[in-house]
């Protein structure tokens, strides 16, 4: 990242969005990313679904559905 997170007119409306199980076989390499970008200061939503592992849920539904919010019904 060649920006200042931190500076939110530098880092524009860009955010993140985690969507994953408690039982997820990469669990810490996930934990591991939110960390990392929450220390570049980068707003995120993170959803945990619980008892679910890798793709064990509608993750693409998330998706449609942040979407949705931002550019209206698809």
């Amino acid at each position: 990242m060649e920006w200042d997170g931190s500076r939110p007119e530098q880092r524009g409306s860009t955010r993140l969005f985690y969507v994953y199980g408690d039982r997820d076989p990469a669990l810490a390499e996930i934990r591991a990313s939110i960390a990392a970008y929450q220390g570049y200061s980068f707003p995120l939503v993170e959803t945990v679904i619980a008892g679910a592992s890798g793709c064990g849920f509608d993750d693409l539904g998330a998706v449609r559905d942040i979407w949705g919010r931002d550019l209206g019904p698809l």
